[in-house]
């Protein structure tokens, strides 16, 4: 046998046919893997921009679904598109492929490919004959048969209609919205952005993703709406404890729409959804409104006030403070925040100092306003129920003085030694007190007299002083006003100045005035006497009433009859008393006013000053409390011992009265030899002046 044999071939028209074959083969392949990569990326980018449009994605939601798309695409082309453009063609592999399509070939077909490529083996086992014989039976059979039909036309027509109506309705798309088009292989592939086109708009009225409220609160959703207005637009919301809902949105206007939340009590999210739109997701998160929680009140008083600073009680908000005092609030809030902003009576003062949870406040006091603050926490929620201090004025009313002038009539002769007293009061202290005088027509009038030194931070005062008209060079005629005047150490509105009423006083003669008091002496006496005549009238109506008044008389018919006497009984004491109280104003002017020549007003005071005294106060008193226990339990002893007290009573008026008369008539005679000696001197004086001029005409000769 050579060693070279030489190959049988196949016939020229069976290779060209196995060839063939392959070719197509291999293209039909291509295509049925292109038309499943072509429907397999059609249909995940059509479910991806359908899911995109209609439920409006976000950038991450669309990446999530371009994932697995992407995985598919990438599988179908490196195990079905990449092995079919590689697998090399071989008439040995067409074959097979003849061979499985028609089973009656029996492995003919492979032996001749074989034969024909001269693995024909050894002459024992496969002769060149066999190897002849064996490819001229395959070229006889094969002649008699289609190869092309062996092929899958039909999943081939498939795939090229797949790629084509996919390229048509891709074109299609390009020539009827070119735009969309890219938009959506923007958005699928790219992730981009760019939001859909739509026919309604929904704005929300809201900055970014993300809200936060206050629990407890209401929440007010506000969107507008731009384009087409839909009929309806609902708000979807999810709680955080799992509880779903919609609702649809109030409109207000055209354009507008409003939802409220009502007592939020739990984080939710929601979005809206109306016409084509469908706005992003919101999440709505809970905070506690910030808050006072407590707060330290300091009140530093103006300096004059000589007042130490106080501290509040921690649960009090009204502050009384006087003008000029500082009061420092030291707040704590219930959370950090963000400002604290300090208002006064609504009006913005400013920022106060502090940071997270600790803020100072301080008042400069000048006038009483209400003051707040309002909290802010970085989160943008500030203080709904705002904390309020009440700062309330007071006053410090000016000082109070007074001026009196014991036993000073509105008559002075200019020899009177005028007592005085002041008395001042301030709530906080006083500055000075002193004495004004003013003489009428005359403006250079001497300094009143100076009062006792005034002690520091003095609160009352009290003075006593003597002044005499004449150091005043005050004569008779003349009117003098004295006032005291007072003043307080307030430094921011003050100083509170005050003076007293003034007191005006006539300087007369010695004479007017002795005739003004003998006239007041016999107005006292007469009313003195009407009083007398009074006591005897009600001594009689007190023996009637013992007449008729039996020990069986009801304490009602005691009572109706003598309740009225006591009444009178103790009215004619006030009476006396008034005119002992006129009696002693006379007395202290006979002395004040230098009149009391050969002891008139010791006299005065002993023989009627001290008796109508002791009447006002102890007998008839005493006698209106005997007809008292008479008309109470009716008794004879009470009864009896009326009528004597009322004789006592009588007996020591008329006693009065008598002396009255008899004090009357000796200051007239006082009063006529006053006249006397003051005639006299007139007299002399009148002698000597006219010695004098008749000397000076004797030396004139």
């Amino acid at each position: 046998m050579s060693s070279n044999p030489e190959p049988i071939r196949l016939s020229p028209a069976i290779e060209h046919r196995l060839g063939a074959l392959l070719r197509r083969w291999r293209w039909y392949v291509v295509a049925e893997a292109s038309a499943a990569i072509v429907a397999a990326w059609g249909v995940g980018f059509a479910l991806l921009v359908a899911a995109d449009y209609y439920l409006r994605l976000g950038r991450a939601a669309r990446g999530v679904l371009l994932a697995p798309l992407l995985a598919t695409l990438t599988y179908l082309v490196l195990w079905r598109l990449r092995p079919a453009l590689r697998q090399p063609l071989d008439a040995s592999d067409a074959a097979h492929l003849v061979e499985r399509a028609d089973p009656r070939l029996r492995s003919l077909l492979v032996s001749s490919v074989r034969f024909s490529r001269g693995q024909i083996g050894d002459e024992e086992t496969n002769s060149r004959e066999l190897a002849r014989s064996v490819i001229a039976e395959a070229n006889a059979a094969l002649s008699s048969i289609d190869v092309s039909a062996l092929l899958r036309h039909r999943r081939a027509a498939v795939a090229s209609s797949i790629l084509a109506l996919s390229g048509m309705c891709l074109g299609i798309w390009y020539q009827v919205c070119p735009a969309s088009l890219g938009l959506a292989l923007r958005r699928s592939f790219l992730l981009s952005a760019q939001e859909w086109p739509k026919q309604t708009h929904l704005v929300l009225d809201v900055e970014g993703d993300r809200i936060v409220a206050a629990t407890g609160d209401d929440l007010e959703v506000r969107a507008r709406v731009e384009g087409v207005v839909p009929r309806d637009v609902e708000v979807l919301f999810e709680t955080a404890g799992g509880q779903r809902g919609r609702q649809t949105m109030t409109r207000v206007g055209d354009a507008e729409v409003r939802h409220t939340f009502v007592n939020l009590e739990q984080p939710l999210r929601f979005r809206l959804q109306g016409g084509d739109d469908r706005t992003r997701e919101i999440e709505v998160v809970l905070s506690e409104r910030p808050r006072v929680s407590s707060a330290s009140i300091r009140v530093a008083p103006p300096a004059y006030a000589g007042l130490e600073e106080t501290t509040l009680p921690a649960n009090q908000r009204t502050i009384r403070a006087l003008a000029g005092s500082r009061i420092d609030i030291d707040l704590t809030t219930s959370k950090p925040v963000a400002s604290a902003e300090w208002f006064a009576d609504h009006q913005p003062l400013g920022t106060l100092e502090g940071a997270e949870e600790r803020w100072r406040a301080r008042i400069d006091v000048s006038t009483g306003a209400t003051y707040h603050v309002q909290l802010t926490d970085p989160e943008g929620l500030s203080s709904r129920r705002h904390e309020r201090f009440v700062v309330r004025l007071i006053v410090d009313e000016a000082p109070t003085v007074r001026l009196l002038l014991p036993g000073v009539g509105e008559r002075v002769t200019p020899q009177a030694v005028l007592p005085i007293r002041v008395e001042a009061t301030d709530d906080f202290g006083l500055g000075a007190v002193r004495l004004e005088a003013d003489l009428a027509d005359s403006p250079d009038v001497p300094a009143a007299p100076a009062l006792s030194p005034l002690a520091p931070r003095s609160k009352v005062y009290e003075a006593t002083a003597e002044w005499s008209p004449a150091s005043a060079g005050a004569a008779p005629g003349d009117l003098i006003s004295l006032a005291a005047y007072a003043a307080d150490l307030n430094d921011v509105t003050g100083p509170g100045e005050a003076r007293s009423l003034p007191v005006t006083l006539r300087v007369v003669t010695r004479e007017e005035l002795q005739a003004d008091l003998a006239r007041r002496e016999q107005e006292a006496r007469s009313e003195f006497q009407r009083l007398v005549d009074q006591q005897e009238e009600l001594r009689r109506q007190l023996l009637t009433a013992a007449d008729r008044l039996t020990p069986q008389s009801t304490p009602a018919q005691r009572a109706e009859r003598l309740a009225p006497l006591e009444r009178r009984q103790r009215s004619l004491a006030a009476g006396v008393a008034a005119v002992g109280r006129q009696v002693e104003r006379i007395v202290a002017e006979i002395r004040i006013n230098a009149l009391n020549d050969l002891g008139i007003a010791e006299r005065i005071e002993t023989e009627v000053s001290l008796p109508l005294k002791q009447l006002a106060e102890v007998r008839l008193p005493g006698a209106a409390e005997l007809v008292r226990n008479w008309s109470a339990d009716g008794t004879d002893a009470s009864e009896v011992a009326v009528d004597p007290a009322q004789a006592l009573v009588l007996k020591e008026m008329a006693e009065v009265l008598t002396r009255m008369k008899r004090t009357e008539g000796y200051h007239d005679a006082v009063t006529m030899l006053q006249d006397i000696i003051r005639l006299q001197k007139e007299l002399n004086e009148e002698t000597r002046e006219k010695a004098a001029r008749d000397a000076s005409d004797i030396f004139d000769d």
